[in-house]
């Protein structure tokens, strides 16, 4: 392959954010936090900030000044817009306040964050799964949709990329983020070939030098195979891509048979997940802290092989992907 080097790669998605790569950083339960959204500002990509990864409203407040004192470049904040979310109009005022530029919306209605945040002149990126969700968030004002596809870590969707990707490009006709199994130049030039405007990537920007998860996950990440990746609903009650630890499987054998039918019953469904996530995101702290190895990563954690600054990683991939479509473009 050549050397070409990486500059900027122009998309719907950059012209859109101000970015010089169609990247961006998913927002992570338990290690999105400054220190990274800095980091993907000042590479030319923009970063997601979950408020949940924050003690209270006050501290998330904080962590929006930091970053607005770090850097100029663009963020976004990720908001769960679902019923289950009681502190949803603390954490969007607290966004506005801060000016935030972008904000990802998940899990329900964007329809009042959607409006609100075009009236301060802030764009929205909604979460979709589905064909029908997408049609959804665009009649609601959303002005790109993030794809959560098979593959991807964490909270994963149940459709491939090959499949959703230019259902929603084709049907919809809003920029398409592909989240979901890409982790370098080659998966971003695939998602470009299916019509996506851009990437996000979560697994990859764990293993960086900047972000705040335990060493050990980042070493779990890159010594992972495709076969060390396994999903389960067994630790949030909602299907998740994590990373086979002996952590992980005493905590797939500790779901007690009534639980499971609670997740069953269509009455009882959506009650029982809400109380796991609850569960789950207070779990976290102990694996943010290093003391339990419950590792969320995505399907493409085999084509992680190191650990590296954000900068270094995003150059990476500017130049893979130029060498990709080179060489597809020389027959090579």
């Amino acid at each position: 392959m050549s050397s070409r080097g990486p500059s900027k790669l122009e998309t719907p998605l950059t012209r859109m954010f101000g970015v010089r790569a169609p990247i961006l950083v998913g927002p992570m339960t338990a290690v999105s936090e400054v220190s990274l959204v800095v980091a993907a500002a000042e590479a030319g990509i923009f970063a997601g900030l979950p408020p949940h990864n924050f003690r209270d409203v006050a501290a998330f407040r904080a962590a929006l000044r930091e970053i607005r004192a770090r850097t100029r470049g663009p963020f976004a904040v990720n908001l769960i817009v679902n019923r289950a979310n009681v502190l949803l109009s603390r954490q969007l005022e607290a966004a506005l306040e801060a000016e935030t530029p972008i904000f990802v919306t998940s899990l329900g209605d964007p329809s009042d964050v959607i409006r609100r945040a075009h009236a301060a002149g802030a764009k929205v990126v909604c979460d979709v799964s589905t064909l029908e969700h997408g049609l959804r968030v665009k009649d609601a004002g959303a002005d790109a949709l993030n794809a959560v596809v098979a593959g991807a870590g964490g909270h994963a969707g149940h459709v491939s990329a090959f499949a959703l990707v230019p259902s929603l490009v084709d049907r919809v006709g809003l920029p398409v983020v592909c989240a979901g199994g890409v982790v370098d130049g080659r998966g971003l030039a695939a998602a470009l070939a299916l019509g996506a405007a851009g990437v996000q990537m979560g697994t990859r920007f764990i293993a960086s030098a900047e972000c705040a998860a335990p060493q050990g996950w980042k070493d779990a990440i890159v010594s992972a195979t495709t076969d060390d990746v396994v999903l389960t609903e067994r630790l949030s009650g909602v299907m998740g891509s994590y990373l086979k630890t002996p952590d992980l499987e005493r905590q797939m054998r500790a779901m007690p048979a009534p639980v499971r039918a609670l997740l069953r019953h269509p009455r009882t469904k959506s009650t029982t997940r809400k109380l796991m996530l609850l569960i789950a995101s207070r779990r976290m702290d102990a694996v943010r802290r290093g003391e339990r190895a419950l590792y969320s990563a995505g399907q493409s954690s085999d084509m992680v092989h190191d650990v590296a600054p954000v900068a270094e990683i995003v150059d990476r991939i500017l130049r893979e992907y130029r060498d990709v479509v080179g060489d597809l473009a020389s027959g090579a």
